[in-house]
């Protein structure tokens, strides 16, 4: 379920216009006030880098609302459990397109500067950028093979129980969903992956088949990171070369 940024605004400027009129709508919202002003508190950040605006949270909370139309005091905690999870889900989209964003933004100058390539070399030599180009291919075969073998594994219907030893993969897996997942939800010992097959079993819906396809999607996320590397320092190579 998507609020768009039209029906946060639209809420906002109704809620400007006084609210509602008639007794049945004054029934419906009367605790709104209480319960989403105490609710925005807990979940807005308000002061810092990141300021978030509690009047869109407010917004989207009343919005949910109305359509879900909850009955009773646990369908209200479903709804705002929605609404949180919404407003984390959105908070933490920002957060990763910022941080990408300023990854490509500096590129450059972390490669190409005095105090790493370029210049006068002072940190690294021809071979050893030649050297780390080569690590990087050796990670683009590494997971090339990684998706090969998961993919195959997944055809022939092995159990997913078998792969829990690919310690990596479900590393990677957790650093993809753990906005989804409490931090107390999982133990520090071995028994941490099959928590979190089950956690995302039980509280997410996802499927045994989800959980392959996305080892299989990291697989894809890797092999491109490391090709992506291995283009930065050839540039860099070329730079610092010539």
């Amino acid at each position: 379920m998507t609020v768009s940024e039209k029906q946060l605004e639209a809420n906002r400027k109704n809620a400007q216009k006084g609210g509602v009129k008639t007794p049945e709508g004054k029934e419906i919202v009367k605790y709104n006030a209480l319960k989403h002003g105490l609710l925005a508190k807990e979940v807005v950040i308000t002061v810092g880098e990141g300021t978030e605006n509690p009047e869109e949270f407010n917004a989207l909370l009343a919005d949910l609302g109305t359509q879900l139309q909850p009955q009773g005091t646990l369908e209200e905690m479903l709804v705002e459990k929605i609404a949180v999870a919404y407003w984390r889900l959105r908070r933490a989209y920002r957060y990763e397109v910022g941080l990408i964003r300023n990854e490509l933004d500096n590129v450059t100058d972390k490669f190409y500067s005095k105090t790493t390539y370029g210049g006068d070399k002072k940190n690294k030599t021809d071979e050893e950028i030649k050297q780390q180009i080569e690590q990087e291919k050796e990670g683009v075969k590494y997971w090339t093979k990684d998706k090969k073998d998961l993919t195959r594994m997944h055809k022939d219907g092995t159990s997913i129980e078998e792969i829990y030893s690919w310690g990596e993969n479900w590393r990677l897996l957790y650093d993809k969903v753990s906005e989804l997942v409490p931090e107390d939800e999982l133990d520090d010992d071995e028994k941490w992956i099959k928590q979190l097959r089950e956690f995302l079993n039980k509280n997410e819906n996802w499927s045994d088949d989800r959980i392959w396809q996305t080892l299989i999607e990291i697989c894809d996320e890797r092999i491109e990171h490391h090709k992506e590397q291995i283009l930065v320092l050839d540039c860099t190579f070329q730079k610092v070369d010539s």
